[in-house]
């Protein structure tokens, strides 16, 4: 122990002589006002049944003072009221001090000071907003009170509250320091949790503002069980916003262990603790670790070494709220994870999902933590192996996108489907090109049409000029012959121009629409010829329908339905031989059969 400490733990040792019992506990404010509050004239303020301020009860008293609730009658409310214990004047200068300060501190997490007055025999007393609620310290010691329902509704989560707590005290010091004043006394016995959840630090009797901190006499003030080590040596000019840092530290590890950092049987032995500065032990117990790094980062022994500001220590409580959120998601991943292996393969890739989901939730939430970073990549490679036994390389490469650094291994299976399925692709591309090409469909309709109407009107007149040849009243020679040659010539040559795409739009579909081009081309060419040549009407009929007989086999190859054509056309041929006075009428009759064995083969086709 350096001479200063020793020096100041002689001065604490004196002054526990003079009035400080070993006994006391730890947890009690030590506060002697060695200064005098510049005198001030106060407002007369009646205190008594017939006035404005009606007493009612005792709230609560300390060293110093005492607190009432009083009734305000003029507004119809309840107040508190401190006046101090004593006519001594360092009593009622301390009050008044407090009262100044709180006074010049307005935030939603301090008390609101109403008025500072006096009564008829000089007591001041401070007129303050009635708090109803618990402290911390009373919530503390009882776990399982009514005034912990509150506070945890919609996440059951007791620590959470605690912390969320001690964020709104770390407020009120933020606004406190802002104004130079340093609170000197923050322990959960100082802390007021409201009804509806209202936060307050009280107690400022023993504050300081560091603009006065030179003028200030040496004292010992202070709770022992949480001093700070600058404190417990009773030099005010060794205290700044950090010496509420250390109280914060201390509250923390209350809040976490149910010890107070100065964990001592008496105030002298709770005086050495803060003066060696050790922080407080965390053995044996469970606690955060990052919490327990806050709290000794915020207890160091040295000012110096301490958490910069109370906004940076509400800023690691904060972080530590948001890590434990993403812990709390994480958890749920992994139930959903576990749910994964544990089911069908619908049921997995569902729950995979939405473990997935959870744990990228969770990474977003705390982005350094190696562990919930090391379960989103197992849970993502699980989603892209399913994805890659379902054959969907797209879903895979999708998913494997989310990771940072996802496995070459699994990127190469991934390409090795993709390839697999390009080559398929290409493959089924093939066939369908091919299908597409075998395809007649498109020309079945057209060619049905032009099959009907050509039959219809070309055998019509065909039959006619060779019944009006038969009869007598008229011939039947070249010119007739050609007639109908043109007339069928004509039908499907005008179906071609209409029908051009359909009949046009595959391979097959050109082959047969040419094959029929080239059958009636060659039944006109073939008239042509034997009527060049001389030959008798039946002798040009048998070798056209000959003609016709050998081009529908050819095309009866490709279209089935048609073959009955190629007997028919042959018998014709050979009936015009064996019976040359009918064979204008056989012929006739062969064509319109022909042209309605067509139409009927392209008809069910087209259907």
């Amino acid at each position: 122990m350096d001479e200063r400490s020793k020096k100041y733990l002689g001065f604490a040792t004196t002054l526990a002589q003079r009035g400080l019992p070993e006994a006391l506990r730890t947890s009690q404010t030590i506060a002697r006002p060695q200064s005098i509050e510049a005198s001030v004239a106060l407002p007369p303020v009646a205190y008594d049944a017939s006035s404005d301020l009606v007493p009612v009860s005792e709230l609560g008293r300390g060293g110093m003072g005492v607190v009432h609730l009083v009734t305000q009658k003029s507004l119809g409310r309840g107040v508190a009221v401190k006046s101090a214990l004593s006519a001594e004047a360092t009593v009622r200068s301390a009050l008044v001090r407090e009262a100044k300060i709180m006074g010049s501190l307005e935030h939603p997490n301090l008390v609101p000071v109403h008025a500072l007055g006096q009564r008829e025999d000089g007591t001041p007393i401070l007129v303050m907003k009635h708090v109803e609620g618990l402290t911390l310290r009373e919530l503390l010691d009882a776990p399982t009170h009514e005034g912990w329902k509150p506070l945890v509704v919609g996440h059951g989560d007791m620590l959470r509250a605690k912390v969320e707590i001690l964020i709104q005290v770390c407020r009120a010091l933020e606004f406190a320091h802002s104004r130079s004043v340093v609170h000197r006394d923050l322990k959960p016995d100082n802390v007021m949790i409201g009804r509806f959840g209202e936060v307050y630090l009280l107690d400022w009797g023993i504050a300081i503002r560091l603009t006065e901190r030179a003028t200030e006499p040496e004292a010992l003030v202070g709770t022992p069980g949480y001093l700070a080590p600058e404190m417990a040596m009773a030099d005010p000019t060794l205290v700044d916003e950090r010496t509420d840092v250390y109280l914060l530290g201390g509250t923390l590890y209350e809040i976490l262990t149910g010890r107070m950092p100065h964990d001592a049987a008496g105030a002298i032995a709770a005086l050495m603790q803060a003066l060696a500065g050790e922080p407080p032990s965390f053995e044996g117990v469970d606690a955060p670790a990052e919490l327990v790094a806050l709290v000794t980062k915020a207890t160091a022994k040295n000012n110096a070494d301490r958490i910069s500001s109370v906004e940076a220590f509400r800023e690691e409580l904060a972080r530590f709220l948001v890590f434990r959120d993403a812990e709390f998601v994480a958890q749920g991943a992994r139930l959903a994870y576990a749910r994964a292996l544990a089911s069908s393969d619908a049921g997995a890739e569902r729950a995979l999902f939405e473990a997935r989901f959870g744990f990228m939730t969770a990474l977003r939430m705390h982005p350094n933590d190696a562990t919930i970073r090391q379960e989103l990549q197992t849970t993502v490679e699980r989603l892209v192996e399913r994805q890659l036994a379902l054959r969907s390389a797209q879903g895979a490469r999708s998913i494997l996108t989310e990771l940072d650094d996802p496995p070459p291994a699994m990127i190469a299976k991934i390409e090795a489907l993709e390839r697999e399925l390009a080559a398929e692709r290409a493959a089924a591309e093939k066939m369908a090109i091919v299908e597409h090409e075998a395809n007649t469909s498109a020309m079945a309709r057209p060619l049905a049409g032009a099959m009907i109407l050509g039959g219809a009107l070309a055998g019509g007149v065909a039959l006619l000029f060779a019944w009006r040849a038969v009869e007598g009243v008229g011939t039947y020679g070249p010119r007739e012959a050609l007639t109908v040659d043109l007339i069928c010539v004509s039908i499907f040559g005008l179906a071609v121009v209409i029908w051009r795409r359909g009949l046009f739009a595959t391979q097959a579909s050109r082959r047969i629409a040419g094959a029929f081009i080239v059958a009636f081309v060659s039944m006109v060419l073939s008239d042509v010829l034997s009527y060049s040549l001389g030959d008798t009407p039946s002798e040009a009929a048998a070798r056209s329908l000959a003609v016709a007989a050998m081009l529908g086999a050819a095309i009866a190859l490709n279209v089935r339905p048609i073959w009955p054509v190629v007997p028919i056309m042959a018998l014709g041929s050979l009936a015009a031989i064996l019976f040359p006075s009918f064979a204008l009428v056989v012929a006739s009759a062969a064509i319109g059969v022909t042209f309605l064995i067509c139409w009927r083969a392209f008809r069910l086709h087209a259907m």
